[in-house]
């Protein structure tokens, strides 16, 4: 009988914490003060397993603060930009594994996912947003941050700038992207000689 009951334990504490497991992957999430309205919308708080962290067979889970970075570029005469790919990279300058990436749609607007992770209750992010595509920043920008506190429910993201400016990278790229006039001129012939369909010129036929 001891052993039937030590074998009944253990299945019902597997039971246990396999819910325990899937009611806990998601956390409800209550900003009480959101001073990003608008510009970072449909926030969750996700639970992921750890693979460093994890010993055994019993895994274990970090927070992740997830949703989406809202945005805008135009260019130097203030109107949106489309097809603009906007990237995010930390704050040495390389791209950020916690963003993804956008394109401007027709309004020049972009949206990019985030997986942010909460260590000890808090969330603290410096970024940069960067264009590619065929266009560059006008100058500069600064870097911006994503701050969250879990303990008084504040989210913060600044500094608070929407529309991005930007500019084409070189008039010359957008209307020869390929580079077809640099390999016309490569295909001449060197000075001297004559190009293909010349051959009668040393007949001494005459137009």
């Amino acid at each position: 009988m001891g052993s039937v009951n030590s074998a009944n334990n253990r299945v019902s504490f597997l039971f246990a914490a396999l819910a325990l497991i899937a009611t806990g992957c998601l956390r409800p999430l209550s900003v009480k003060e959101n001073l990003s309205e608008g510009q970072i919308t449909d926030l969750k708080v996700i639970r992921k397993p750890s693979p460093e962290k994890t010993l055994g067979i019993v895994p274990r889970y970090d927070d992740y603060l997830e949703g989406y970075l809202r945005g805008g570029v135009v260019n130097p005469d203030g109107k949106p930009v489309a097809g603009a790919i906007v990237k995010v990279s930390d704050s040495s300058g390389r791209p950020s594994r916690d963003f993804g990436s956008g394109v401007t749609d027709q309004n020049g607007e972009f949206r990019l996912r985030f997986s942010l992770p909460i260590r000890w209750n808090r969330l603290d992010f410096t970024g940069k947003v960067r264009l590619s595509g065929g266009w560059d920043m006008i100058s500069p920008r600064d870097d911006f941050r994503v701050y969250f506190n879990r303990k008084n429910g504040v989210l913060a993201y600044f500094p608070k700038e929407f529309w991005i400016p930007g500019r084409a990278r070189k008039a010359e790229s957008a209307q020869d992207p390929k580079g077809l006039d640099k390999l016309k001129k490569s295909l001449k012939p060197p000075p001297g000689k004559k190009e293909p369909g010349d051959i009668f010129d040393d007949m001494g036929f005459e137009p």
